[in-house]
């Protein structure tokens, strides 16, 4: 009936979405976050700091973004910038890179 297909155009949006989105963003303002929060997934949030174990966090969280991809979504944030979102996820100061889920 209608409630079927309903429930299968929302499937095949979120299909489309996760795999049209680039999968580890760099975001830095709260309008290019909004396509990724918008979808009825986790966020999974990477937060570094230009140190030199940034490109391995993120070659590792890439890993984890490819392998959960429609299940999860995944951003890279500045953790400079982005205090509060790190505090939000009750990350500690000054450890980072860091890595939050919501």
């Amino acid at each position: 009936g209608l409630g079927r297909r309903l429930e299968e155009d929302a499937e095949a949006i979120r299909w489309f979405a996760t795999r049209t989105l680039p999968l580890l963003p760099t975001l830095s303002t709260l309008e290019e976050s909004e396509p990724y929060e918008d979808l009825p997934l986790p966020v999974a949030r990477l937060f570094l700091n230009g140190s030199s174990s940034d490109v391995w966090a993120r070659a590792t969280v890439s890993s984890l973004a490819e392998e959960f991809l429609g299940n999860i979504t995944f951003l890279v944030r500045n953790a400079s910038s982005k205090l509060h979102e790190w505090r939000q996820h009750g990350l500690p100061p000054k450890r980072f890179p860091s890595f939050g889920l919501s």
